[in-house]
């Protein structure tokens, strides 16, 4: 495999919003490789990772999923489990393969760090790694986030659940998505040409493929061919669950919920049927 970088991936967004599914797809075009869950960003920055170091890591995580077969799911306190196959051919690379973007799939906790650390460890990051990033924010239709969380945790409310155990009810929900808001204004408002965001809609990607690949690949700067779109379109032929049917809200529930929802831009396209 022979490695000519023009920038390096990372995602931020609210967990289970698809980030998976499209690492698993970058990571099958001709020319990318993305990790699973390395801590790029946190281990470059803590550990001191190397340019090098951390590009090495990046390729021996994606190999390694590529050989055993990614696959993401959740077990939910209820004992459901969601659970998808993200293998798509094209992830294994041969000694022939030249790749001109690598990166990391750790949207939540990627978040967090950036909600401690402050936006400018981004900067640091690129220029350590010498790269332009191209960061990738998902979203999810905002109910079934809220439906699955309710489920994993195993309690009646999102809003007010305990921490730690802790008998503190605190806005977990509303709290989240003013990180995300936060990290994708100033990443949008930075005062750097190298450092991008695009916004991916789990719901169109799946429903609407050719417009949101090709958003992706071109975002991305990845040459897009019939062979790729057709590979990808063929994994995205899947519905997403849709939780947010099984659980029960409540007139009062879905407008306390649908008022916090409204507060942020990017889920304008949402409703709870559609």
């Amino acid at each position: 495999m022979k490695l000519d970088l023009n920038n390096f991936i990372l995602f931020i967004g609210h967990c289970r919003s698809g980030t998976s599914a499209v690492a698993a797809i970058i990571d099958s075009h001709p020319n990318a490789i993305c990790s699973h869950e390395i801590h790029c960003l946190q281990n470059s920055m803590k550990e001191k990772w190397s340019k090098n170091k951390t590009i090495e890591y990046v390729v021996n995580s994606s190999q390694e999923q590529a050989k055993k077969g990614r696959r993401s799911g959740t077990i939910l306190a209820d004992g459901c489990r969601g659970d998808y196959n993200h293998k798509i051919e094209g992830q294994l690379k041969d000694a022939n393969s030249v790749i001109y973007s690598a990166g990391d799939k750790l949207a939540g906790k990627d978040n967090s760090y950036l909600h401690k650390v402050g936006i400018n460890a981004l900067v640091k990051f690129k220029d350590k790694i010498g790269l332009p990033l191209k960061i990738i924010h998902m979203v999810r239709n905002p109910y079934d986030i809220i439906a699955l969380e309710r489920r994993w945790y195993g309690i009646m409310s999102l809003r007010y659940r305990s921490r730690k155990r802790k008998q503190k009810k605190i806005n977990y929900w509303v709290d989240v998505l003013k990180r995300i808001e936060g990290i994708t204004k100033a990443v949008k408002n930075i005062d750097d040409k190298d450092i991008s965001v695009c916004d991916i809609y789990l719901d169109t990607l799946v429903n609407d493929p050719n417009s949101e690949l090709k958003k992706l690949f071109s975002f991305l700067d990845l040459p897009i061919s019939e062979n790729v779109m057709n590979k990808c379109k063929n994994h995205l032929n899947f519905t997403p669950h849709q939780r947010r049917f099984e659980i029960q809200w409540g007139d009062t529930k879905k407008r306390v919920e649908k008022e916090i929802i409204e507060e942020f831009e990017w889920f304008n396209k949402y409703e709870f049927e559609k």
